[in-house]
């Protein structure tokens, strides 16, 4: 390499540190607009940021070597002034040598080189492996060829695709764009349903309609490139994502069940395929099954923390200025990572082995994990998927609950007595006042019948004033319905009438004599 070319391309790579968090920065402010939106208008967004990141350095390097250099400007101006002169020497014309650049740059250079080579034999080694794949160990599917073919011709795709089982793939996997090939691992077609299997096919066939796998590699060229910026690589991945976010929305209008076509997934193992495959199981199954189910997006909505460091790291390398000591002294530690999403809470909660059924109910009931989370800290213990929906549809708040147990005054509290309780519009205030007179507890349809009859804490102190007889709430329910209060009670007293009985105080109510 000339020096000319070396200071270029070293400045080239210096300049792609701010140019490449810059196009990152602008992508991940996009897709944070972009949240709701179908995952093909965040896919092209990021292939756009990609395409950029590769552009930029051949349109930098460009320009600095056609750019003349100050050294050259020099020359062709003393070149000049040496032709005018009559007494200049011969030699005075001659163009001379460009300066070597300096160490630093030649390193920078020499150090790219490096890597690529290295990155470079880390993506041939993914190839061989992926070829390697498809000639060993596989055997024509002829049992899904019909099927495969069906599936085609619902997704547009008119080319033949071969469909091949596999002893060696570490799961369903497309190769190949010119000769696509399928292969399906024995392991996966004797442990997935026909319906299923199916729908494993449909994801594949996706890929080779939108011929992804083509994009693939052209994503892996830039990554071997550019392998030394970590923005490139977040690019990249977030992009394989959304990738498979396309292909999953493809596969469900294919197979028109997105409950089944979850379940199918996740019956997928989760083995790392090479890089120059395209794998049914690939990105992260655990953000694409939230995704199926609706739940809001988090993963990807903000730009990484790391992307802020590094504009200001390229702001040093530029000489843009560094923060001072004291700046970096009293800066924050990260916090530790935390349980996030769905998901996440709904693990936090205690819930963390649900089928993928009770998932799915869970979250079209709009049982959030907060709810799951008090209502298991409200006093009825860690309670079934079933008993959550029921109280969440009822409207049963996880501090009605915590009141009603509070109370003490419940003696059959459970599930379906608490929706009872809040129905009829329990007060748990109310029921802890009875119980701290010394009443109770009772069963969930006494108090019903106590709370109907418009029976409260002043009711059942009147009856304390008297003395309870066998059956306290019948007796407070008729001291209320014959209008028995405790200035009856004292006028009674004032007469001499202090030592009557609840069964003769209320005769005299009925009798009209009180």
């Amino acid at each position: 390499m000339t020096p000319t070319i070396v200071d270029a391309l070293a400045w080239t790579l210096i300049h792609f540190v701010w140019q490449g968090a810059a196009i990152a920065l602008a992508s991940a402010l996009a897709l944070a607009l972009l949240v709701k939106s179908r995952p093909r208008a965040r896919y092209a967004v990021l292939g756009t940021a990609l395409a950029l990141m590769a552009a930029s350095p051949v349109m930098t390097l460009v320009a600095r070597t056609m750019r003349p250099s100050r050294e050259a400007i020099s020359f062709s101006a003393a070149a000049v002034v040496a032709s005018e002169s009559p007494a200049a020497p011969a030699v005075a014309a001659s163009p001379a040598a460009a300066p070597a650049p300096p160490d630093a740059l030649r390193w920078i250079v020499a150090l790219w080189i490096c890597g690529v080579a290295l990155s470079g034999l880390r993506a041939l080694a993914g190839w061989w492996g992926a070829q390697r794949m498809r000639r060993r160990g596989a055997s024509p599917a002829v049992a899904w060829i019909e099927t495969a073919r069906s599936l085609g011709a619902r997704l547009g795709l008119v080319r033949p695709v071969e469909i091949s089982l596999s002893t060696t793939a570490p799961g369903p996997v497309t190769l190949g764009w010119w000769r696509p090939v399928i292969l399906l691992p024995f392991s996966t077609v004797t442990a997935l349903t026909p319906a299923e299997i199916e729908m494993v096919l449909a994801h594949e066939l996706a890929h080779i309609v939108r011929r992804d796998y083509l994009v693939n590699l052209l994503q892996i060229a830039v990554e071997t490139v550019l392998f030394y910026h970590p923005a490139v690589w977040w690019v990249s991945r977030r992009m394989r994502i959304e990738r498979e976010h396309v292909a999953d929305d493809l596969a469900i209008a294919a197979c028109g069940d997105r409950v089944a076509y979850a379940r199918a997934m996740a019956a997928l193992d989760a083995e790392v395929a090479p890089a120059a495959v395209l794998a049914a199981g690939g990105g992260s199954l655990l953000g694409r099954i939230e995704r199926l189910a609706g739940v809001p997006r988090r993963e990807g909505s903000t730009a990484p923390a790391w992307l802020g460091a590094l504009a200001v790291a390229s702001a040093v390398v530029l000489g843009l200025g560094a923060p001072q000591p004291e700046a970096l002294a009293g800066a924050k530690p990260a916090k530790p990572a935390q349980l996030d999403g769905f998901l996440g809470g709904l693990t936090a909660a205690g819930y963390g082995d649900l089928s993928l059924e009770q998932i799915f109910a869970l979250h079209d009931h709009g049982v959030d994990p907060a709810y799951a989370s008090a209502m298991a800290s409200a006093g009825l213990g860690h309670l079934p998927v079933d008993d959550l929906i029921q109280l969440h549809d009822h409207g049963v708040r996880p501090d009605f609950v915590r009141g009603i147990v509070q109370s003490g005054l419940v003696a059959d509290l459970a599930t379906d007595t608490a929706i009872r309780l809040a129905e009829h519009g329990i007060d748990p205030a109310e029921l802890a006042r009875i119980r701290a007179l010394s009443f109770g507890p009772f069963p969930t349809e006494t108090l019903i019948a106590v709370r109907d009859h418009g029976v409260d804490a002043a009711t059942f102190e009147v009856l304390r004033a008297i003395g309870p007889g066998d059956d306290p709430a019948a007796e407070a329910i008729e001291l209320r319905n014959y209008g028995v209060t405790m200035d009856r009670i004292r006028s009674m007293r004032r007469q001499g009438f202090d030592k009557m009985t609840v069964t003769q105080v209320l005769a005299l109510a009925r009798g009209g004599v009180i």
